[in-house]
């Protein structure tokens, strides 16, 4: 189901832009730190609210699966780090949550 979700979003191909994020386990990551690596990223508007819970709660369920294939996982928000170290730890996520405050990423990646 994930990669038919994926399809029906209409990914575009082509070099993804840079970014450089700090994460809800004190780490900044980088898209050039990822550079030959599968990564999920996914973009949800606001951390605690029930839409965006509920796409954390299903994004941790195919985490295994995904993490299977040798991909990384990231979900990103606008929040600050510290509210995404909360929503991190209140729903058991085994995935880092970046912290796009000011949204440039999020435009960049037209989420």
């Amino acid at each position: 189901a994930p990669a038919v979700a994926a399809l029906r979003m209409g990914l575009k191909s082509g070099p993804a832009p840079a970014f450089d994020l700090p994460s809800s386990d004190d780490k900044t990551v980088s898209l050039s730190g990822l550079k030959g690596k599968w990564t999920v990223m996914w973009f949800y508007p606001k951390a605690f609210t029930s839409g965006c819970t509920c796409q954390a709660e299903d994004m941790q369920k195919e985490a295994a699966e995904i993490k299977k294939l040798n991909a990384e996982i990231f979900g990103v928000s606008v929040d600050p780090v510290d509210k995404l170290k909360e929503f991190s730890k209140a729903y058991s996520l085994s995935f880092p949550l970046l912290s796009d405050e000011g949204g440039k990423v999020a435009s960049a990646y037209e989420s």
